[in-house]
């Protein structure tokens, strides 16, 4: 600009006549800018006799060229439309057909600038394809009836003082051939052999209700705001396209990721996502799509959500939002969704958060409730992963996120599901409760299909109504308190070193934290030197937390060059909480060695030194290292400690005894991919980092994904009886086991949700479980679960000695599905400790057997085995109240009872309850009890015994006490083919 601005004045200094062509060639950087319109009229009205006239329009023109442009040099294709410049702020364009094509040469807007669309009518549509080497500025103001498309492959900028007001509007760097946009087929590809750009708005985009709004680009950012009431907004990165108009959004997104890596934003640095929103987008009644297909590893973040979204319901109409990062999108969420209905008499709407990683972090708030109702919030995957969706590998919720789905006055609480293929954690707090005057609580689901790390809290319950349920489905679940059974993960900050560089792993949403720990834009280059007195520490009292050292690459990396003559800083840093990971397996060729030159000692340490891959041993030197099968262990340890280092290269983690104090990080299941990617990240560097120490510590936003988790998930009861206590039920589903191995203690005032363990195998109770009259529900062999993610072997449902189910006034339903040796799912027997309950149903294709008593107040006992035998003699089966329960055992084989007691109470004027007992195929034998259905005023139960086989009883009772007995009843002993009709006693 400086130089065309010095030819120029030059020209005009040296020369009393001048062309316009002479002043167009002096203006041939500018490209036609609106400028020339005003030096031709400078020319026309001066004349040439007096050049220097116009310098100062000249100079003022140029000094505000960027501020003051408007579309140049347009040639209309298709349609008949004119392109009328009124004066230089304003440019029109009229059209007559119903669609028109325009290539400009320039299409920018400036800020005092202004463009009219003039259009047949709303459903019109102008194609403008830039066919110049210039961005697309828009600063000023752009109008039209219809809608604009604005093809750039340069980029499309809307700056901070934008104002688009349009019926749509379509901005893309993705061309479409006017053939296709004039049959209304709109599919976009990239213009071959020009680089990745941008579309991004700082500004404010206003189309009319129920139009369209879509920014299209390999890399798309709004900081500013989206406006579109009744209609739909479209972010979406790809490199080939395809818009739905009819439909939610964009389909068949494509990328290719050597162009995307080449993205950079409008302040010139690459981009962290694909698709950034941090400004606000406003779409009541409509839905709103961020969509993004990405190569793997080209971005930190597929798409990132740092600003508010809402699509709230107007009228009876809700609205949707839709972030999809497809098969390899990292998703992340900071800001707000809101697709609620807070109106009287609207619901929530819908709410979908999909791709290969998904995360709320931060403050992150998705918000589905409504007035009459709760919607649909889908985070990672639909319920069971099953549905149409897509399914997340991980899913990670932050402690401070939020889903709500209640239903505010009256009407059922929705829809949440936090679901991922593989690992999920939820730190988070999820809302789905019935309306304050009428309805009943929702479901929620959280679940990892391998892994979940529950520890957020979930309200489902309902003051006027049903409560909801909860639903934790992972492969295998173990419920324990102990420290030694329960896994905190290691937060703070993660340093990633190769022997050259380091570099800091973390997402986009915690580079603050990173730059605060080592120093803005130093964090990816810290040297590692022996010269350094400690190389784990930064000299400002910021440690580093983390530390993996990574030798698994071709090159021959001998890190005792750099750590040997540091163990005193090594031991005093584990000392105060590091964490060192050492992974030696050198997939591809290479080995190195790490010598210490010292022993290290671990007494009460708070850090853990861990060896990633036991087949390549990494200590030398006086460790006091021990290489023994699958694991290694340190085994000079002072304090008394066993084994405060273990690592496991298999799936499985071998756990060491040792004090609850000390550091233990563990790892499993080592690859090359989970460590060794072109670039670097979070995503792919923490894996399977465990802690065990004396209390949980919550993940932070930078280490939520790992590649290869353990297939159990440990649950402490606390964070099961926290959900109960409010009266909301709990499933937790485990495709394989589920094992009680701590107390679960609901404490509600008598109102206590509902508890059901579902395994696809087996259910181990080892400990107490008391519901404070919720109902409980223990379901083994469980047909829905995944056949994949089941163990083979029998399914068994199994009390230990000594424990107890206490269920109150609640329902106690024990069910041990019939399964199939072909199908290496057979069952196998249920056996029963003591158990109190209103009602107790036992069901089990084999055996089943009791271990204490089971008792019922004035409740019916059932119990069932359909293809086995029935065994109460260790206990008696009571269903004794004010009026005596019945007790019916059904069986295939034989059955042998202890005391079976249906008795009415002393003083009551109840009836006593029936005993019924039906052996198809065995024997029956009670002479281990008495059978007793006895009353004091009332009636006396029947009592009937019925067997293939001999009937063996010992005392039957069956009477009243007193005169006001109404009647006796009858007692019956049958073998069906001997005695027809039945004998009566």
């Amino acid at each position: 600009m400086i130089s065309s601005t010095v030819f120029l004045l030059k020209t005009l200094l040296n020369s009393k006549q001048l062309s316009l062509n002479l002043l167009r060639s002096a203006f041939v950087l500018k490209q036609q800018k609106p400028e020339l319109v005003a030096l031709a009229s400078c020319r026309r009205t001066l004349g040439y006799t007096t050049g220097l006239a116009c310098i100062g329009l000249v100079g003022s023109l140029l000094v505000t060229s960027s501020a003051r442009a408007l579309p140049a040099a347009g040639e209309v294709q298709a349609g008949p439309a004119q392109i009328n410049q009124v004066n230089p702020d304003q440019l029109n364009i009229i059209q007559q057909s119903d669609r028109a094509v325009i290539n400009w040469q320039s299409f920018s807007v400036g800020e005092q600038q202004q463009v009219n669309f003039q259009q047949p009518s709303a459903t019109s549509a102008t194609l403008n394809r830039v066919t110049g080497n210039d961005r697309s500025d828009i600063t000023g103001r752009v109008t039209a009836n219809g809608a604009v498309m604005l093809v750039n492959p340069n980029g499309i900028l809307f700056g901070s003082t934008a104002a688009v007001d349009v019926a749509g509007l379509m901005a893309t760097t993705l061309d479409i051939r006017n053939q296709d946009f004039l049959n209304g087929q709109y599919s976009f590809s990239a213009v071959p052999g020009m680089p990745a750009a941008m579309v991004e708005n700082q500004g404010q985009i206003t189309v009319k209700e129920g139009g369209l709004a879509a920014l299209v680009a390999p890399g798309v950012a709004n900081n500013g705001v989206i406006n579109a009431r009744l209609g739909k907004v479209v972010l979406a990165s790809g490199t080939k396209a395809t818009l739905d108009l009819t439909g939610d959004g964009l389909v068949s997104l494509a990328v290719d990721p050597t162009l995307a890596q080449q993205l950079q934003g409008a302040d010139g640095k690459p981009l962290s996502s694909l698709v950034n929103h941090s400004g606000q987008i406003n779409a009541d009644g409509g839905v709103v799509t961020l969509s993004a297909r990405a190569g793997k590893a080209v971005v930190d973040n597929t798409i990132n959500v740092s600003g508010v979204i809402q699509a709230r319901s107007v009228a009876e109409r809700n609205g949707k939002i839709v972030l999809s990062g497809e098969d390899q999108g990292v998703v992340a969420v900071s800001g707000t969704l809101d697709a609620s209905g807070k109106e009287t008499g609207q619901t929530g709407g819908k709410v979908n958060v999909l791709g290969n990683l998904v995360g709320l972090f931060d403050n992150a708030k998705v918000d589905v409730s409504g007035d009459a109702g709760g919607g649909t919030a889908l985070v990672g995957g639909d319920y069971q992963g099953k549905g149409t969706v897509a399914n997340a590998q991980q899913t990670y919720v932050s402690n401070h996120a939020t889903i709500n789905a209640d239903a505010v006055s009256n009407g059922d609480g929705g829809k949440a599901v936090v679901w991922s293929d593989n690992t999920t954690r939820f730190n988070g707090n999820i809302s789905a409760r019935g309306g304050s005057t009428a309805g009943n609580g929702g479901n929620i689901e959280v679940s990892g299909k391998q892994l979940l790390d529950f520890q957020g809290m979930v309200y489902a319950n309902a003051p006027y109504g049903l409560p909801g349920t909860l639903l934790l489905d992972p492969k295998n679940i173990i419920i324990a308190d102990s420290d030694k059974q329960r896994a905190a993960y290691i937060s703070d900050t993660f340093i990633y070193w190769d022997g050259a560089n380091y570099r800091g792993g973390g997402t986009a949403s915690n580079q603050a934290a990173m730059d605060a720990a080592f120093g803005a834009g130093n964090w990816e280059n810290l040297s590692l030197a022996s010269t350094e007195a400690n190389p784990f520490t930064t000299g400002t009292g910021n440690d580093y937390k983390f530390i993996f050292l990574d030798g698994s690459d071709s090159q021959a990396v001998n890190l005792s060059n750099y750590l040997a003559t540091n163990s005193a800083s090594i031991d005093a840093w584990v000392k105060q909480g590091g964490h060192l990971i050492v992974n030696s397996a050198p997939n591809v060729g290479g080995n190195f060695s790490m010598g210490f030159g010292v022993t290290l000692n671990y007494p009460n340490y708070a850090g853990s030194v861990v060896a990633a891959n036991p087949s390549h041993p990494i200590f030398d030197g006086s460790t006091g290292t021990a290489f023994s099968g699958n694991y290694f262990s340190h085994a000079a340890v002072s304090g008394g400690g066993i084994t405060p280092i273990i690592s496991n290269d298999s799936g499985g983690i071998v756990l060491g005894e040792k004090p609850v104090e000390q550091g233990l990080a563990l790892f499993g299941g080592m690859t090359t991919a989970n460590y060794h990617e072109p670039q670097p990240q979070a995503s792919n560097l923490r894996t399977n980092i465990i802690k065990y120490a004396s209390a949980p510590t919550p993940l932070s936003g930078n280490e939520v994904f790992t590649q290869n988790p353990a297939t159990t998930a440990t649950i402490a009861p606390s964070q099961i009886t926290k959900i109960t206590n409010a009266g909301t039920a709990v499933v937790l589903q485990a495709n394989n086991d589920i094992k009680v191995n701590s107390a679960i203690t609901t404490s509600a005032g008598g109102n206590g949700g509902a508890l059901t363990l579902q395994a696809g195998r087996s259910i181990l109770i080892n400990a107490n479980i008391t519901t404070d009259n919720g109902n409980l529900t223990l379901a083994a062999n469980d047909a829905n679960a995944i056949a994949a993610q089941r163990d083979p072997g029998a399914a068994a449902i199994t009390m230990a000695p000594g424990t107890t189910l206490n269920a109150g006034s609640g329902k106690v339903s024990i069910s041990l599905n019939q399964g199939t040796e072909t199908e290496n799912n057979p069952s196998g027997n249920v056996t029963i400790g003591s158990i109190t309950a209103k009602q107790i149903d036992i069901v089990n294709a084999g055996g089943i057997t009791t271990q204490n008593d089971i008792i019922t107040n004035g409740g019916d006992i059932n119990l069932t085995s359909s293809g086995g035998t029935i065994n109460t003699t260790a206990g008696r089966l009571n269903t004794s109240g004010s009026t005596g329960g019945n007790i019916t055992l059904s069986a295939l084989g034989n059955i042998y009872s202890g005391t079976l007691a249906t008795y009415a109470g002393a003083g009551s004027t109840g009836n006593g309850g029936s005993i019924i007992l039906n052996s198809t195929k065995g024997e029956i034998d009670t002479t281990a009890g008495i059978l007793n259905s006895t009353t004091t005023s009332g009636k006396g139960g029947a009592i009937a015994l019925t067997a293939a086989g001999n009937i063996s009883t010992g005392d039957v009772l069956t009477y009243a006490t007193d005169s006001r007995a109404t009647a006796a009843t009858s007692i019956s002993l049958a073998k069906p083919e001997l005695l027809t009709p039945r004998e009566e006693i």
